[in-house]
C-alpha cells in the first residue's frame, strides 16, 4: 500500500513509490474542487496553470550562448549519468525535454544513455505503483 498523506506540507510516501509530484506511477491527481480560494494581499492571488509557459528559450540560450563545447559535454555527461538508472520510458521523456531545448542537447544525452544502456543490458522494464483503496476511507480517497 502506498500512503499519500500530507503532514504539514511535507508529503509522506511508502511502498517504494517516487516522492515527487506529478509522477508516472499513479500518484495523487489534482482535485479541482480543492482549488485554493482567492485572497487579497496586494492584489488578487491565485494559482494558475503554467503548462503553456515558455520553458525552453532561456535554457536554449544558456546551452548555445553561455556554455562552451567542453562545458556542454560535461553537462550532458552529468545529466546522462543521473538518468542512466531511470527506467527507459522516463529516460525517453527526459531526452524529449532536452531535445525541445536544442536538438544537439537531446542527441548528446541520448547517445550517452544508449551507451550506458547497451553496456548494462538494460531492458525496458516498466514498474507501476498502485494505491490500494481497500483500507482507505471515502474521505481519504476524495483527497487523493
Amino acid at each position: 500500500m502506498i500512503a499519500w498523506g500530507f503532514f504539514g506540507g511535507v508529503c509522506l510516501f511508502s511502498g517504494g513509490a517516487p516522492n515527487y509530484y506529478p509522477n508516472s506511477f499513479s500518484g495523487p491527481a489534482d482535485q479541482p474542487i480543492l482549488k485554493e480560494s482567492r485572497m487579497c494581499v496586494t492584489g488578487d492571488v491565485q494559482r494558475f496553470n503554467s503548462a503553456n509557459e515558455d520553458n525552453v528559450t532561456q535554457v536554449r540560450m544558456f546551452y548555445t550562448k553561455v556554455l562552451n563545447e567542453e562545458e556542454r559535454q560535461r553537462l550532458c555527461k552529468n545529466i546522462a549519468d543521473h538518468l542512466k538508472d531511470a527506467q527507459l520510458f522516463i529516460q525517453k521523456r527526459a531526452v524529449k525535454n532536452f531535445t525541445d531545448v536544442h536538438p544537439d542537447y537531446g542527441a548528446r544525452i541520448q547517445a550517452l544513455l544508449d551507451k550506458y544502456n547497451a553496456d548494462s543490458g538494460k531492458n525496458d522494464v516498466i514498474r507501476t505503483y498502485t494505491q490500494s483503496t481497500s483500507r482507505v476511507s471515502a474521505r481519504e480517497r476524495s483527497n487523493l
